[in-house]
């Protein structure tokens, strides 16, 4: 069997032929016209000993399928090539496997034999299942070497070759395992604690009349009359010592019973004399020996007595009249007298 084989492949390689060289043409016995027009501009050209599918043609020339279609696209590729064609393949191309024996499924035949049917092998398939049958032929290939005759006798077995071609069916791919999700659980929120409110900064101010004693300064009312001096002065020592009470208002006629009772004070340098005031008048009365007006009474009636620095006058008698303490008086009048040490007098009334 192996000889018959190698005498056809020897036998198929002849035909591998320069149709197309130098565009000449060629007359080959059994080539149609019109194949020969279809290769003409072909460099190189192959002839089919059996009729082949462009695929098989493609793969005996080491071509691509694609590639075999762009060197013949006059050629009908949707059928198996016939016999004796010509085709074009590219220059110094070595067709291999010339008598591999086509797949049923492409009906490729052997020229002059239609019952022999040649094997090729498709790269594609993964399952094959084949059905051998044998049958004896006889053919008769004669060879001379020098004188002598030899006849070789070859038995031939057709294979019938059934081809089934798995695609192979990708597995489907595994459902994802859903994680199981841990479920969120909210943290309760903690109960706010109620703020105790710092307790407010009390801030406490001393308003007795000696810590405000510390802060006494009054104006400074030497250069005014008489009226304008004694009102101001008293009416600051109100607001100092007893906030929010109401100003005195002048008297004239509380200055003129001040103006006699401050001489009669002078005159006689009596301390203590108190003339027009007292039981059966409606008004009250300070008096200070020595001091000429109402500016320098003032330390004296309200400064001193109020920080308690006056032993001879602990109830603060004349500080209480001024700045409304004792009786809420409402008006004023002072007189003063320069004589000998002088003395100053002022009266409050109703």
């Amino acid at each position: 069997m192996i000889p018959a084989l190698f005498l056809l492949l020897a036998s198929q390689s002849s035909y591998a032929l320069d149709i197309g060289s130098g565009k000449l043409g060629h007359w080959v016995e059994g080539i149609t016209p019109q194949n020969l027009a279809d290769v003409a501009d072909c460099q190189s050209t192959y002839r089919l000993e059996a009729s082949m599918s462009c695929e098989q043609i493609a793969d005996l020339n080491a071509l691509s399928l694609s590639a075999f279609k762009r060197l013949n696209a006059k050629l009908d590729c949707s059928k198996p090539v016939p016999a004796k064609v010509l085709v074009c393949v590219p220059p110094g191309s070595n067709p291999e496997n010339a008598n591999a024996i086509p797949t049923e499924s492409q009906s490729a035949s052997v020229p002059g034999d239609s019952s022999n049917a040649l094997t090729s092998a498709s790269p594609t398939s993964t399952t094959t299942t084949t059905t051998t049958t044998t049958s004896s032929t006889t053919t008769t290939s004669t060879s001379t070497t020098t004188s002598s005759t030899t006849t070789t006798s070859s038995t031939t077995t057709t294979t019938t070759t059934t081809t089934t071609t798995t695609e192979d069916i990708p597995s489907p791919s595994p459902s994802p395992v859903e994680q199981p999700v841990e479920p969120i659980i909210p943290v309760p929120e903690q109960p706010q604690q109620p703020t105790t409110p710092e307790p407010p900064v009390v801030i406490s101010i001393d308003t007795s009349p000696a810590a405000l004693a510390l802060t006494d300064n009054p104006p400074n009312l030497s250069g005014a009359d008489l009226a304008t001096q004694c009102l101001q002065l008293a009416n600051y020592a109100r607001q100092h010592y007893n906030r929010g009470v109401a100003d005195l208002v002048w008297d004239p006629m509380l200055a003129q019973y001040a103006a006699e009772s401050a001489a009669y004070s002078a005159s006689n340098g009596c301390s203590h004399c108190h003339t027009n005031s007292g039981p059966g008048t409606t008004w009250g009365q300070n008096l200070y020996l020595s001091k000429k007006s109402c500016q320098e009474a003032y330390d004296g009636w309200v400064t001193n007595e109020a920080a308690g620095r006056d032993p001879a006058n602990l109830d603060a008698g004349h500080f209480k009249n001024i700045v409304g303490f004792a009786v809420d008086y409402k008006t004023i009048g002072c007189g003063v007298s320069t004589v000998n040490l002088g003395a100053t007098v002022c009266n409050y009334g109703l």
